[in-house]
């Protein structure tokens, strides 16, 4: 009798897990929350004032150009858009068209 009562406890311990685990709970939905998308990458590029800086990117073995931006007296702009950029290696550009850095 002991032997029964022994291994029929386990038996009913996952009897019992298992219907746990299939109950489930009605959560009431979220409020949808806005997500930003686009990108907004700040920058300041001393000693350029008061000028046009580009953002390009790496396609293949070309270069492309994504946006510009404006650089204030503080020589701070920023790149910002609406869609989400690629993944890749991107790069700033010059007022005289030389590459500035990668990132």
């Amino acid at each position: 009798m002991r032997r029964l009562v022994l291994t029929s406890l386990p038996v009913i311990f996952l009897i019992m897990a298992s219907a746990a685990q299939t109950k489930s709970v009605q959560k009431p939905l979220a409020a949808a929350v806005k997500t930003s998308t686009g990108y907004n990458i700040p920058i300041t590029l001393t000693p350029l004032k008061n000028t046009w800086i580009y953002l390009g990117c790496h396609f293949g073995k070309y270069k492309n150009l994504v946006d510009s931006a404006l650089l204030n007296d503080k020589s701070e702009g920023v790149f910002k858009g609406k869609e989400k950029l690629a993944q890749g290696i991107y790069f700033t550009v010059s007022p005289n068209k030389a590459l500035l850095f990668a990132f």
